[in-house]
């Protein structure tokens, strides 16, 4: 804690609601200071955490980027129109072999 600005000489010779209203007024000071404290290191853990998380974020656009360029080499036909208002749906091809019943 910081030495106090009140000389204790000169508080001394207040009377003693004064020097209370003093301690208090110190209290009150020094609680301040501890919320504010207590506030920035709240905020820099914030900040570091939005930091990791748009760190985060960059690195799984770059994989959903490189998964669709290597998706659109592999199959480029199998690929699907976007559907829009007024597009005609397209089939799948199917892949399963229609069961006998």
């Amino acid at each position: 804690m910081p030495p106090s600005p009140i000389d204790p000489a000169r508080l001394a010779a207040l009377p003693a609601d004064l020097r209370a209203l003093f301690r208090a007024q110190e209290a009150m000071i020094e609680a301040e200071r501890r919320r504010a404290d207590d506030e920035c290191s709240a905020r820099l853990h914030v900040e570091s955490e939005l930091a990791a998380s748009k760190e985060s974020v960059e690195r799984l656009e770059l994989l959903v980027k490189e998964y669709e360029r290597t998706i659109v080499r592999a199959a480029p036909a199998r690929r699907r129109p976007a559907a829009g208002p007024g597009a005609l749906p397209v089939p799948f091809p199917r892949t399963c072999r229609a069961s006998s019943r």
